[in-house]
């Protein structure tokens, strides 16, 4: 059964036809022109806003399942349950969801939003398999900064990496650390808020309108709402981790703590999502089965909610997808003209990669990137929920060697961290959270 989104397809023709247009003119070297053509984006991706902002009736996304405890009855009453956690496996677990999650990030930062045509060119060009099984050999524009000057194309790369390099996938990651850290896991949204605007330098989409609001003082309540045209898109559960580690087999504490943070900036199926993947990030430290932590993850999101009939469709079709090109093929064909940074069908990408991927790290991942969309974010939850469940003792060392032990982010006084000082922080964090059950 197919269900209504909204068709934008026109308006992603265009902004298409003017990337390959910008792709050639870099190559040529003709930055006048390219400087025309980000101008003409600029307008299109203007028009595509307002275009969400007409068609999202934000009063009604207030008012149905916005509350926990009205998503969590509104969820499957046929629950599939967690196993229990076994303590003595955690710090393996945590080491392996926080590398996979490292490492997938990295793989899909330079092919970031790119169609598979062209991250498949450019392997080829390089002499690299695809789908990947290591970092880049090369990219193209090597010299290109990304994250507003923070790195270079070149450093995402095997031989140009210096430490974990700079994604806002990752910056999350260290800021949801400093919330816990300071407030602990009684932490309320507000208390977000406030460790972003000490810690965010920028942002992206709803959160960057988020934090806007956020600077000029508007309501906790209507942060997310006050002209965000984004609340249903990924930013929300690229920030779900956070909440999957410090809850490590208890899923029903993780989607609580991604609740609070999702509410700050996404509504209706961008809030389920963050909820869904760190549920399903918890599941991961104590389950051994994809299917069966997807389906854990489903428990905590409104069964009626268009997000939960697009992971049951996907987990639906598993036996039907045997290749990165099956699952790109159906995405496109049930959410045309969706934004490709929307959480529903880079979702179905997440659920499709890990079920290809088969609990190895190197070939969900490589998987997921090879899909395209926005899949720096989707091989870095993957990468979570595998490495998680697999633990770091079954990684290879080439996901986590080029990191030389240090990660790097944009987050205020955090720029540069020992990744086995995070490891441990969130191992603090996991463990403090086994002990309040017990109490």
């Amino acid at each position: 059964m197919m269900h209504k989104y909204s068709d934008f397809q026109k308006i992603l023709v265009k902004t298409k036809d003017l990337y390959a247009c910008a792709l050639y003119k870099c190559e040529c070297d003709n930055f006048e022109e390219v400087e025309k053509i980000t101008h003409q984006y600029e307008i299109l991706q203007n028009e595509l806003e307002k275009k969400y902002l007409a068609i999202q009736d934000l009063s009604e996304m207030d008012n149905q399942w916005l509350k926990y405890e009205d998503i969590i009855k509104a969820a499957p009453k046929d629950k599939v349950l967690c196993h229990p956690l076994n303590v003595n496996t955690l710090p393996d677990k945590m080491a392996g969801a926080i590398v996979g999650r490292l490492a997938g990030c990295i793989l899909g930062v330079p092919v970031e939003n790119w169609h598979t045509e062209d991250i498949r060119d450019m392997a080829n060009q390089f002499g690299d398999d695809f789908p990947p099984k290591d970092y880049w050999k090369n990219v193209y524009y090597p010299s290109q900064q990304l994250h507003h000057g923070w790195a270079t194309r070149k450093e995402y790369t095997r031989d140009g990496m210096d430490g974990a390099p700079v994604d806002d996938d990752i910056g999350y990651t260290i800021l949801n650390l400093l919330v816990l850290e300071k407030y602990g896991c009684d932490f309320k949204t507000l208390d977000i808020a406030k460790i972003w605007m000490e810690y965010l330098p920028f942002a992206h989409s709803a959160e960057k309108i988020a934090l806007e609001n956020i600077k000029v003082g508007v309501p906790v309540d209507e942060i997310a709402t006050k002209s965000n045209p984004y609340v249903e898109w990924i930013g929300a559960y690229i920030r779900s981790d956070a909440w999957g580690w410090s809850c490590a087999g208890n899923p029903d504490k993780a989607s609580k703590l991604a609740w609070k943070d999702g509410i700050l900036t996404h509504r209706k199926n961008g809030l389920y999502g963050e909820m869904f993947f760190a549920a399903v990030e918890a599941a991961a430290f104590a389950e051994t089965s994809i299917e069966a932590v997807l389906r854990i993850g489903l428990n905590y999101i409104p069964e009626k909610s268009e997000l939960s009939k697009d992971i049951r469709w996907a987990i639906s079709e598993k036996d039907n997808v045997h290749s990165w090109k099956d699952a790109v093929k159906l995405v496109n064909q049930r959410f045309r003209g969706m934004s490709k940074v929307h959480t529903n069908n880079n979702a179905c990408l997440v659920v499709f990669g890990l079920f290809l991927g088969e609990n190895d790290l190197t070939k969900t991942i490589g998987t997921v990137v090879a899909m395209g969309y926005d899949n720096d974010c989707n091989a870095a939850t993957a990468g979570s929920i595998v490495g998680a469940m697999i633990g770091k003792a079954n990684i290879e060392e080439k996901w986590y060697r080029p990191f030389r032990g240090m990660v790097k982010s944009y987050i205020k006084n955090h720029e540069l961290m020992k990744i086995d000082d995070l490891i441990e922080d969130y191992l603090l964090q996991a463990n403090k959270m086994i002990g309040d059950s017990k109490v």
